[in-house]
């Protein structure tokens, strides 16, 4: 196989552009079709497995697959039995295509790798709920067994099977299994790929109930819902509240861009004591919070029940309210199979993974923060509501990034709503006053942001009025605060919403040179509109062309730093030489 390194296309992370070499080693390989998606890179069929990270390439290939931990052979490798092969792939460039994913620690897992479901994880539930509770509650038509016919492992895969034949009164069996009395937790990210059933009735389901259950009183998770005639529809829910008929639910549906029986999808919920999150594909599409409280309709028991060990219960049902109630003549079965690849439980315990500044290194302040340069980290840097980069530009996550029209072009990070936020490693040299001149612009209604210094509110609230358009900029300056000399965590945050920014200007009100020493110890700060040689002041600046022929420029004298517009020259780069200081800058 073709081992790639943990920086790859996917939620992982990004392989960037450098050469790999690849060598890989087949030997009596059983590769099966039915549990593969197909790939095509640059002209080349290839499918794609379930296990451990590896990829196929062809020389200039660019790899956009959006899935991870799995492995792509070429289609000319399909076969039951394979001699030993050697294969040496070249240069690529792969590209990531989805926000990048990390988890804690792996608590529990099942990859249904054995030939039949394991009963050290799993316990099938079996009948119609009959006598207390026949249905199920929910006018289900199915009768759920142990046989082999309803529940069975097929490549690497837990089939869950519908089957129309009388049993027990019911017109239908199928299967149902728990992790009750194997394993249940409290917290964590709880995920599974799976590709779902097609046809009127059919109700997959992959959901949690607490070990001591008093129905809703004690709460319900629902990770996964999904009627099989609305087959790009997935929902999410909590259930809590009273006993019925005074029970509750808030649940949010999903709509996907095609039928989820078609394809494998992970479908995750990420649970935490304050708040519960849904995924597919790691897109968020539902939040609840407990403080503040979100449940909608309020809580009319307990307040949030969800605070005690659940297990993990997987179901295909048949007909019930959730489906519209079909006859038994009225279901239809045209895929009545309900795929699980792996069932996976994380903490959320990330202690593992640092934050770091995006350019390698923390800002100086004072200085100019890029708002799309927030800090590097699989998750804490920011909070995006949708996951989804809406802009499409820069960076391969959630926060919003598009072009900038403003001067010096570049990137703003837009499409705020209210509570999203981005966070950066600054540090200060000298403790001093300061204030931030932010850089925004707004087609919308007024709303307003703030800026906070390890965690307090620093600046209060910066009120954005429309400035004229979502591309026409204004500078907005913050009262002035107090910061102590040392390594920081500023979080840019918006109060509402609908504000684009470009860059925080954070300005020393009481120490107005920015260079660290009245020795000219010169610093040169390269921005997208100008460059800064801090200290410089009265020194002898030369600019060159790429070609080696000086370039006439003119500068002016910010405080005791020499300030060149980089508007005034050509796009293309340059060489400088000041004193003993050399270096290039590019001008776009």
């Amino acid at each position: 196989m073709i081992v790639v390194p943990n920086r790859y296309s996917g939620p992982f992370g990004t392989l960037g552009k450098m050469p790999v070499i690849f060598f890989f080693v087949i030997s009596d390989l059983h590769l099966y079709l039915a549990k593969w998606g197909r790939f095509n890179f640059s002209g080349c069929n290839c499918f794609l497995s379930r296990k451990t990270i590896c990829a196929f390439f062809l020389e200039g290939s660019i790899l956009t697959a959006t899935t991870y931990n799995r492995v792509i052979y070429p289609k000319q490798l399909f076969m039951k039995s394979l001699p030993m092969f050697f294969f040496i792939a070249s240069l690529f460039v792969a590209q990531a295509s989805q926000a990048q994913v990390c988890n804690g620690a792996l608590l529990w897992s099942d990859e249904f790798d054995g030939s039949s479901l394991d009963a050290n994880k799993w316990s099938y539930q079996t009948g119609n709920g009959c006598p207390s509770l026949c249905g199920w509650g929910n006018s289900e038509q199915e009768y759920y067994t142990n046989s082999a016919n309803n529940v069975y492992i097929s490549n690497g895969v837990l089939v869950l099977k519908v089957i129309k034949e009388s049993i027990s009164s019911s017109s239908f069996s199928s299967g149902k299994v728990i992790t009750k009395n194997h394993f249940s937790h409290t917290y964590g990210r709880f995920e599974a790929r799976m590709r779902l059933p097609k046809g009127r009735g059919l109700w997959p389901a992959f959901w949690m109930l607490p070990n001591t259950n008093s129905w809703p009183t004690t709460g319900e998770i629902d990770i996964m819902e999904y009627r099989g005639d609305q087959t790009n529809i997935t929902t999410g829910a909590l259930h809590y509240g009273q006993s019925y008929p005074n029970n509750l639910n808030d649940g949010n549906a999903y709509t996907f861009s095609s039928g989820l029986d078609l394809d494998f999808h992970v479908y995750a919920v990420e649970w935490t004591a304050n708040d519960i999150k849904w995924y597919i594909d790691n897109t968020l599409f539902k939040t609840e919070t407990k403080n503040p409280n979100s449940l909608t309709p309020a809580s009319n028991s307990a307040v949030w029940p969800w605070t005690t060990d659940f297990h993990v219960i997987l179901n295909l049902a048949v007909g019930g309210w959730f489906t519209g109630n079909p006859s038994t003549a009225n279901v239809q079965l045209t895929k009545p199979t309900f795929e699980i690849d792996y069932v996976r439980v994380y903490d959320l315990n990330l202690s593992g993974h640092t934050q770091t500044a995006y350019n390698g290194s923390t800002y100086p302040l004072p200085g100019k923060i890029e708002a799309e340069n927030y800090d590097n980290n699989c998750r804490g840097v920011y909070y995006d509501i949708n996951e989804t980069n809406l802009g499409g530009q820069y960076r391969a996550d959630g926060v919003d990034i598009e072009n900038c029209l403003d001067a010096g072009g570049g990137y703003d990070v837009g499409y705020s709503e209210a509570t999203e936020w981005q966070e950066y490693s600054v540090n200060v040299a000298t403790a001093s006053t300061f204030t931030v001149a932010v850089r925004v612009a707004s087609g919308g209604t007024g709303s307003s942001m703030h800026v906070e210094v390890d965690n307090v509110n620093v600046t209060g609230a910066i009120d954005v009025a429309n400035t004229g358009g979502w591309q026409t900029w204004q500078t907005l300056t913050s009262k002035s605060f107090e910061l102590a000399a040392g390594n920081h965590i500023v979080r840019l945050a918006y109060d509402g919403a609908n504000i684009n920014c470009n860059y925080m200007e954070w300005k020393d009100l009481l120490n107005k040179s920015f260079g660290v020493s009245e020795l000219r110890a010169i610093q040169v700060e390269d921005f997208a509109d100008r460059i800064l040689f801090h200290n410089s002041a009265g020194a002898k600046v030369q600019v060159f062309d790429i070609a080696g022929a000086q370039v006439g420029c003119s500068f002016v004298v910010v405080d005791k730093a020499l300030q060149l517009n980089k508007t005034d020259l050509p796009a293309g780069i340059y060489l400088y030489q000041l004193d003993d200081k050399a270096g290039r800058f590019v001008v776009y």
